[in-house]
């Protein structure tokens, strides 16, 4: 379940997930890394969205899903290795 905006409960179907957020994640993910790297880390975001199981008293899902992807990028090797440089990410986000 996930709760839509206007607060009512909707069950978490895969491919309504995948579908309805795919592109904001990705794009997310492509500002902080390589092209190639968003597309594998994008797709791992679901699939630990899916095994982690949404709790919908937490809120909407959009900003879970974020959390998610934004643990993902800090631990991709490309990303560190930029803040170890003390560069800015791709996007200078």
């Amino acid at each position: 379940m996930y709760k839509t905006r206007s607060g009512r409960d909707q069950p978490v179907a895969p491919t309504n997930l995948f579908d309805r957020y795919f592109a904001v994640i990705h794009r997310y993910i492509a500002r902080r890394l390589p092209a190639d790297d968003a597309d594998d880390l994008a797709a791992e975001v679901f699939l630990a969205a899916l095994r982690g199981g949404y709790d919908p008293a937490v809120g909407e899902i959009r900003p879970w899903l974020y959390g998610i992807a934004t643990n993902l990028v800090a631990r991709a090797p490309p990303y560190r290795d930029h803040a170890a440089e003390g560069a800015q990410p791709r996007g200078g986000a």
